[in-house]
């Protein structure tokens, strides 16, 4: 079974009113299954360096700011491959990519004060060429708590 595939019956496992329709409870259970959490993740990942390829002169200023790489040697290092570390520029081109708002929270520790703690966030919109076909509603609909080196999904209560 192909990348694609598996990702597919995840997805349509999830729509509502589907024979195939899971439980909440299974759909975490399934995310929890690094056998099948992988083959999600890769997905994304080749979704995410498609779009950096279609728009390579776009990312090209930023990729070459972080790497001093081309985009193709960029996407074969740093995006397709699992365990290596995403950054605003993955996050960019996954957003317009699937023509969804992702919000990224993560924590602030930088004021003088040792106990303070504060949570930012940051929003990134989909451009309006790749959202031609979406109906986008003004918040983030995925939001991501970013720890160095990872970021995990939050939902909403």
């Amino acid at each position: 079974m192909s990348i694609f595939q598996i990702f597919i019956e995840q997805l349509e496992s999830v729509l509502q009113g589907s024979q195939t329709s899971i439980s909440h409870e299974e759909l975490l259970l399934r995310s929890c299954d690094q056998s099948i959490s992988d083959y999600v993740v890769m997905f994304f990942r080749f979704v995410t360096s498609g779009e950096i390829r279609r728009r390579a002169e776009f990312f090209e200023p930023f990729v070459a700011g972080l790497t001093n790489t081309s985009v193709d040697q960029f996407c074969k290092a740093s995006v397709e491959p699992m365990g290596e570390e995403s950054d605003h520029v993955h996050i960019i081109a996954l957003s317009d990519a699937l023509g969804v708002p992702i919000r990224v929270v993560y924590l602030d520790r930088s004021s003088c004060d040792p106990s303070a703690l504060t949570v930012n966030h940051h929003d990134f919109m989909p451009t309006e060429s790749s959202t031609s076909n979406v109906c986008l509603l003004p918040r983030p609909r995925v939001t991501l708590l970013y720890r160095p080196g990872h970021y995990d999904i939050l939902y909403p209560k």
